[in-house]
């Protein structure tokens, strides 16, 4: 399993993570819907869920409130990881939306090389399972080298994404179908 223990910057150089991270900005966050796993329709927004137990080490037997959401109570709110030249966050809120954020800087000889990613939709969890289905994805680009294929807002597929997820205090870990690990800080 590779990891990337952004948060707390335990990966292999900044090379590295600005590749990963432009592979997450042009690609969708880990474009990791696997063909061989179709993903399930979205279900109806129940009015109160309790999912299965969480794999935290706080409360191994507990099982995840909702508070009256979709999402469980642990994953909502604001994350944050930064690494290298990049930043990726994720703003989850309980009734199921997200929105999400990612923005590589990289400098070069005559500037700054800039990607950025917007991305919001819907957030769902099957056990352990976090499903994000994009309503809206968009990807702008700035290059002082080439500004000929600079762009400003292009839509994106809206590609499903699949992760197993789990939340430890103020860490959570998304993994993607590949291994991929990806950490996030809460922010308060």
């Amino acid at each position: 399993m590779r990891t990337l223990h952004v948060g707390i910057q335990t990966y292999t150089g900044a090379t590295r993570w600005a590749g990963i991270a432009l592979a997450l900005l042009i690609g969708g966050v880990a474009a990791c819907s696997s063909a061989d796993r179709p993903l399930p329709d979205p279900a109806p927004a129940p009015t109160s869920t309790t999912a299965s137990p969480t794999r935290s080490s706080e409360s191994s037997t507990q099982p995840r409130e909702t508070n009256e959401g979709i999402l469980p109570v642990e994953m909502v709110g604001a994350w944050e990881t930064v690494g290298g030249d990049a930043t990726l966050a994720y703003r989850f809120l309980s009734d199921g939306r997200y929105r999400f954020a990612a923005l590589l800087t990289q400098p070069v000889p005559e500037g700054v090389f800039e990607l950025t990613r917007i991305e919001s939709g819907t957030a769902t969890v099957e056990g352990e399972m976090l499903i994000l289905r994009p309503t809206m994805a968009t990807t702008t680009r700035r290059h002082h080298e080439d500004p000929d294929g600079d762009y400003t807002d292009r839509p994106e597929p809206l590609t499903p994404q699949r992760y197993s997820w789990r939340v430890d205090r103020d860490v959570l870990l998304l993994v993607d179908n590949t291994g991929l690990e990806l950490t996030f800080d809460r922010q308060s």
